[in-house]
């Protein structure tokens, strides 16, 4: 079968372990004021402290507006809650960045943030953490077409079809890209509010476009999760990057 054809199932059965440590998403409502949070963590969709040592790591979440225009939020309570004006009818992204962040493992197994192989004694393995997040909002009826187009983060999913459509049973796609340009063959995973933690409920691979198509299976708040891996530039300093998308969504019941 094709991989422009294939269809990649969100089952309940299989489990895929996560590349990263930590799940990285976004999630955010329009009531009185536009109010959001990054998840960092492993119990998806439940927000939980960022580390104090790993606050710094976080851009402020921000909107995108249809005409490209970002604005940021402000922090507000705990630290990975932030705030803004309420939203007006119209279509948005909300968006998160980690910042690229190097990791080094030692020969005793011990990680060491901001670490690369010329500053860590005895350095085993270094790898380059990238990611990103994003939520799609649609407050009202209206729909611009910006949402199905990337917004410039380094990696990032595009869903294809409008997401308040996005239903058990009903096929629909996504397409991955990897600073601006179409994913090919990328690994995609997800998992669903209520799943097992540290866990995936599904895994496909983009097509030679980057898309994939997806049937859910279960309804509730999905977590998809692109990934890729390379080696790094300067192969004295560090070996690999890491790179992570996710999308938050809402699978409706039929």
């Amino acid at each position: 079968m094709q991989l422009s054809k294939a269809v990649s199932i969100l089952l309940s059965g299989g489990l895929f372990c996560s590349v990263l440590a930590h799940d990285f998403w976004v999630s955010g409502t329009n009531e009185d004021k536009f109010n959001a949070h990054i998840g960092y963590g492993h119990d998806f969709p439940k927000p939980e402290a960022i580390p104090e040592n790993r606050v710094k790591l976080f851009n402020p979440l921000y909107i995108v507006k249809s005409g490209g225009e970002k604005s940021e939020l402000k922090q507000n309570g705990a630290n990975y809650e932030f705030q803004g004006s309420k939203l007006a009818n119209g279509s948005y992204v909300l968006a998160g960045d980690y910042k690229p962040t190097f990791w080094t493992k030692d020969s005793e197994g011990k990680w060491h943030m901001d670490g690369t192989k010329d500053n860590v004694k005895n350095s085993a393995f270094c790898e380059l953490a990238v990611m990103n997040a994003k939520q799609i909002v649609i407050v009202g009826d209206k729909k611009d077409e910006f949402i199905h187009k990337p917004i410039g983060q380094t990696i990032e999913i595009v869903p294809l079809d409008d997401p308040r459509d996005i239903k058990v049973d009903k096929p629909f796609k996504v397409q991955v890209f990897l600073e601006g340009k179409p994913l090919k063959t990328g690994k995609v995973t997800g998992t669903f509010d209520g799943f097992l933690q540290d866990k995936h409920a599904f895994s496909g691979t983009t097509d030679l476009k980057g898309i994939i198509e997806i049937v859910a299976l279960r309804p509730g708040k999905w977590l998809l999760e692109a990934t890729h891996e390379r080696d790094y530039k300067d192969q004295n300093k560090c070996d690999e990057e890491i790179l992570l998308a996710t999308l938050t969504l809402e699978v409706k019941d039929k």
